[in-house]
């Protein structure tokens, strides 16, 4: 096998002497690429063994039994069980994989690990820019290679986003993990789960997987006791609670305002002894953004490191793009507090909105869509949020994707009891602009559902766009001509 050859399921990314894995999937079939991968220069084709392929000339072909179910296993072994000389921490929950995945690997480097992150951003040793990878968790491949590469730069850990979809079809099944972190469920892919009790079942496989030394739950969350069933004998279980009802590491009170919230929290390792407290102070904003705290604390608190060297750290994070992520500080040349956020459910929209209201003195407005191609049934839900939660609406477009976009906003304004009170705007520029341009200086903009994307998927285009970017220009031209 030539040196620095990869295992390569996209034969776009085949470089010449790797090794092309053919591999059928819901919407494609890779047998249709094989020509492509050897013109690439592609040594050799992986196929399913039940696959009748004709051979290529000087192209051998592998032959796997249950090749997608083995893919996971094949690429562990061809990049040397990565995962064994490393520490990879999954977190998996419907919202906050992001925001724990990238707080938790700053937090490992301040205090002195070599730490790289996986995830929707991108992948990366920490302190570099992310390399972004088109998903969530990749395909097992470019997941299993990208922990090799991790593991030859002397990381100590690998801190990974895994997805219900990569559970489901097994992209992460050979990886030995460290720690599993639960962070809570609610409504989402149900375009591919259908029911959002298989959804919690591709969650739970992570806690089963074999090896797991320590699983990290959210006992404020009911699927908390879902995902322990899933758990083996040999895994240790810690328990983390924001609501301060149950837990190990629990918050005992709380405060929160427009720069961030402070936090006492008690630590009891052991339930028979007592605990010990510290105060934490934080820039994120949000009472669940203190849950995504405690799950993060809890996971170093697990590696072994003292409570009082993580809290001394805890207010150095600083937050994640695209997760309620502060365009400006508000009220500064008459402006309006502007926040764009990812939050893209029910569940997000309404801890987000939650999460504002009490930092507003004035209106709350809140600036959404919803993806095309996606769960349809979330629409009308999350209109029923924003209307009950938000002051002024304007509902736009999202990534429409092959969707009309009218369509969906109707779909969506379904959901209202007070049709009136919205603001149609199908184009997402023209929306955040008349939000940002009405908003008084003492009411906050919440620009939801993309987050840190820097494009907008548009009838089979993928288009630049970048809310954060549009936000920074309204607001800069606000204030030239004066505020109002």
């Amino acid at each position: 096998m030539p040196t620095g050859a990869n295992l390569v399921v996209d034969s776009r990314q085949l470089a010449e002497g790797d090794l092309f894995v053919a591999l059928a999937g819901a919407n494609y079939n890779g047998l249709q690429f094989v020509d492509a991968a050897i013109a690439a220069g592609a040594l050799a084709v992986v196929v399913d063994a039940a696959v009748d392929m004709v051979p290529r000339a000087g192209v051998r072909v592998l032959r796997v039994a249950q090749l997608a179910e083995q893919l996971s296993t094949l690429a562990d072994c061809f990049y040397r069980q990565p995962s064994r000389r490393l520490k990879v921490i999954g977190v998996t929950g419907t919202n906050g994989k992001t925001t724990v995945c990238q707080l938790l690997g700053q937090l490992l480097a301040r205090l002195g690990a070599a730490v790289a992150t996986i995830g929707t951003l991108g992948a990366g040793r920490v302190g570099t820019p992310l390399q972004a990878t088109g998903m969530t968790t990749a395909d097992a491949c470019t997941t299993q290679r990208l922990l090799a590469e991790f593991a030859e730069q002397q990381c100590d850990y690998v801190v990974m986003e895994v997805s219900s979809h990569a559970l489901d079809q097994g992209r992460v099944a050979a990886i030995r993990f460290e720690q599993a972190i639960f962070t809570n469920l609610s409504r989402d892919h149900l375009d591919y789960h259908h029911t959002l009790q298989r959804y919690a079942a591709a969650k739970a496989r992570l806690f089963a997987q074999s090896g797991l030394r320590r699983a990290i739950l959210n006992s404020d969350d009911a699927a908390s006791t879902f995902m322990a069933t899933a758990i083996g004998a040999e895994t240790a279980v810690s328990y983390y609670s924001a609501a301060g009802i149950d837990g190990n590491l629990r918050c005992v009170a709380a405060e929160f305002d427009s720069d961030g919230l402070t936090a006492q929290l008690l630590w009891a390792p052991a339930a028979a002894k007592p605990g010990t407290a510290v105060s934490v102070r934080s820039p994120l904003l949000g009472d669940y953004n203190l849950a995504n705290l405690l799950a993060v604390i809890s996971s170093a608190l697990a590696e072994g490191w003292a409570l009082q060297s993580i809290a001394a750290e805890v207010a150095t994070l600083a937050p994640v793009d695209g997760r309620l992520q502060r365009i400006n500080s508000g009220d500064l040349y008459g402006q309006p507090l502007v926040v764009v956020d990812y939050a893209h459910t029910p569940d997000a929209l309404q801890k987000v909105l939650a999460a504002l209201r009490p930092v507003t003195e004035g209106e709350l407005w809140v600036v959404f869509g919803c993806g095309g191609d996606r769960d349809t049934g979330k629409r009308p839900l999350m209109a029923q949020i924003a209307e009950r939660a938000a002051d002024r609406l304007v509902i736009t477009s999202d990534n429409p994707r092959s969707e009309n976009p009218a369509t969906i906003i109707a779909q969506i304004s379904a959901g209202l009891d007070q049709p009136g009170r919205a603001l149609i705007e199908a184009d997402r520029a023209a929306a955040i602009e008349r939000a940002i341009g009405e908003a008084g200086p003492l009411d906050t903009v919440v620009i939801a559902g993309k987050g840190h994307e820097r494009y907008q998927y548009v009838a089979g285009d993928k288009l630049p766009f970048d809310d954060v970017a549009i936000a920074q220009r309204l607001l800069a031209a606000r204030a030239a001509a004066g505020g109002l």
